[in-house]
């Protein structure tokens, strides 16, 4: 922990004195000196407060891990610190391309810098915006995505079966009810015949659930509504004194699933019929390449299961269907959540990029390899930062199809 802090705290400092630089360089652009000082003394001023009103917000605020609601609190600094530094992050750059060419083009170094003046300054106001809008208009952008896969082991009577994902709902981060009920209105509006909520239902305790038994009970699918658990439902972020916040949140969060009528998937699997025909659904609990514990058991929910029959995964990090599921199992489709496409990126029908696609392989929508699916929904709710650019929050309509003739 030391050590991230340490890390972040130089990296910061390394920001602050590459824009102290191009401060410097307006004189450049011919600026009075009176006005590159003003605006020295400015960004030490804006710099200053936000450290004091960090190191004040950590005393006063104490540990997140103890409260649903210091947990939410703590998006105000998050807010804080991205509108803040992400903008100085993108102007340092153009600030250390306008040092490399300057020595390279001499002769040209004032219509360089203003050149990268100006973009820098668009960027950073464009950025800053964006963020704004992300926070107060961006979460609420509910979208209710279509997808299909096609499949020649789906039994004929399952052809257009329409399933309703949602994942990373993070109950604890919502304020009112009603920016809820605007997503989950989509779940009625696209008339599934399956519900499937694939993890990450709270942030840190089970109480944040609570409050909305009667409007999860409310969503009706004829087969049923499934439920798995995420890292953030496990307890992983939570610490409740002596309890042992794992077993207090996996025990509290299967009796809201039970009141709700969803059923927990924990580490099985059943069976759905048309007619002869049959499907069987999957869940294990959270299972992560990365930092999070693996406690998902893939081969307890294959247990008994016949290789012929489509077959159905919730799990709730993508990561898990490249390390034990592609070419291991003969899982059909895998539906998955977790990544929330960071908050922050593109997803276009041209462009589909964020930054999170360093990380995770599989971060957003529809992925094949052969003839296994694996679909990584965007995230209904939101976590750490109280906000969402060009990723919006998503119900998934996934519609199962048989090859055309």
């Amino acid at each position: 922990m030391i050590g991230r802090v340490f890390t972040l705290l130089s990296i910061l400092l390394l920001i602050d004195l590459v824009f102290l630089l191009g401060i410097k360089r307006l004189a450049i652009l011919s600026f009075d000196q009176h006005w590159i000082s003003r605006i020295r003394t400015i960004h030490y001023a804006i710099t200053g407060a936000f450290l004091v009103f960090s190191l004040g917000f950590f005393l006063i605020q104490g540990d997140p891990r103890m409260d649903a609601n210091i947990f939410r609190s703590y998006y105000i600094w998050t807010d804080t610190f991205l509108i803040l530094y992400l903008p100085k992050f993108i102007m340092a750059i153009y600030i250390l391309l306008n040092e490399l060419l300057i020595v390279i083009f001499k002769k040209y170094k004032k219509p360089i810098t203003t050149i990268l003046v100006g973009l820098a300054l668009v960027f950073a106001v464009g950025m800053i915006l964006s963020f704004i809008d992300g926070m107060f208009n961006g979460v609420y952008r509910f979208k209710l995505r279509e997808v299909e896969v096609v499949s020649d082991r789906l039994p004929q009577s399952f052809d257009g079966f329409r399933i309703v994902q949602i994942s990373d709902v993070h109950l604890g981060s919502w304020k009112n009810k009603a920016d809820v009920m605007k997503g989950l209105s989509l779940v009625e509006q696209a008339h599934p015949d399956l519900i499937l909520l694939t993890g990450d239902l709270i942030n840190v305790n089970y109480l944040e659930a609570i409050p909305y038994t009667e409007e999860f009970s409310r969503l009706k699918a004829p087969f049923g509504k499934f439920s798995t658990f995420g890292n953030h439902d496990v307890g992983d972020y939570t610490r409740l004194n002596k309890i042992d916040s794992r077993e207090y949140n996996t025990k509290g969060l299967a009796e809201f699933y039970n009141s709700t009528g969803f059923k927990m998937m924990r580490n099985e699997h059943c069976f759905f019929y048309k007619g002869k025909d049959s499907i069987a659904l999957l869940g294990v609990d959270n299972w992560s390449v990365n930092k999070f514990r693996r406690l998902g058991r893939l081969d307890l929910a294959l247990k008994g299961l016949n290789n012929n029959i489509f077959e159905i995964l919730m799990s709730h990090d993508p990561s898990h269907w490249q390390a034990e599921v592609t070419e291991k199992t003969t899982v059909d489709l895998m539906l998955a959540g977790h990544t929330h496409g960071m908050q922050l990126g593109f997803n276009t029908s041209w462009l589909k990029w964020s930054p999170i696609s360093w990380r995770n392989p599989e971060w957003l929508g529809l992925y094949q390899q052969g003839q296994q699916y694996l679909y990584v929904n965007a995230g209904f709710g939101f976590l750490g930062f109280s906000g969402r650019v060009g990723i919006w929050p998503e119900v998934t309509v996934i519609t199962l199809k048989r090859p055309k003739k």
